[in-house]
């Protein structure tokens, strides 16, 4: 379910088994959105504070994961960014169990 909000954060219309094919969503503050059984595929995450919050199903968190560890990141140095990475290992093919097209790395 989706909650249109204002600018002062009322919740103005809500959407439930919206199809928003097509919708041009560029501006959406989705905070708090329940993206759960949403597919997204195809689309841009929204990666500023708009995103903040939302209710993610296991099928976005792996698709997510598989988008990070398919990342060229050979020239990271930074010791934790690069135990993060490590520690997603064990995941990075799971999304390949919703996308057949998605191969395995």
């Amino acid at each position: 379910m989706i909650d249109i909000r204002n600018k002062e954060r009322e919740i103005i219309a809500t959407l439930a088994e919206a199809d928003l094919r097509g919708a041009n969503l560029r501006w959406a503050d989705l905070r708090g959105a329940d993206l759960r059984g949403a597919d997204l595929d195809f689309s841009a995450f929204p990666l500023w504070c708009g995103s903040f919050q939302i209710k993610a199903d296991e099928r976005l968190i792996w698709q997510l994961i598989a988008h990070i560890k398919r990342f060229n990141t050979t020239h990271i140095k930074d010791k934790k960014a690069l135990d993060a990475l490590k520690a997603l290992e064990p995941y990075k093919n799971k999304f390949c169990n919703y996308n057949k097209e998605v191969c395995k790395i």
